[in-house]
């Protein structure tokens, strides 16, 4: 016969299940930070540099998976970079749960 447990111990499994999968969620999620670009990239083809924007209609976003993951804010009519480093794969879209938006004529990316 099994060993007799007392009437926490389903709940006390599901709080366990629940904070690992929170902690790994987290741990896999840095991995996989959003990166700004910097002048002089190396990896990146040089950005052309964006349009000037009036709405938040005149942006979108750019999920990066040029030497690591990156998510960037271009105006619609951009275009995308080129990779000259190497594609890396990505636990999750480096532009999930953001977007696009305008500030003082420039394309940036914000929190959704």
């Amino acid at each position: 016969m099994g060993k007799r447990r007392g009437a926490w111990y389903p709940f006390f499994m599901q709080c366990m299940t629940v904070l690992v999968g929170f902690v790994l969620a987290g741990i896999l999620a840095s991995g996989c930070a959003s990166q700004s670009a910097k002048p002089g990239d190396a990896a990146i083809a040089t950005l052309p540099v964006s349009a000037q924007c009036v709405t938040d209609a005149d942006c979108r976003l750019l999920s990066d998976y040029c030497d690591g993951c990156a998510c960037r804010a271009l105006t619609k009519t951009d275009a995308d970079p080129v990779c000259k480093g190497k594609v890396v794969p990505c636990f999750a879209d480096p532009c999930q749960r953001k977007v696009a938006v305008c500030q003082t004529g420039t394309c940036v990316v914000a929190p959704s």
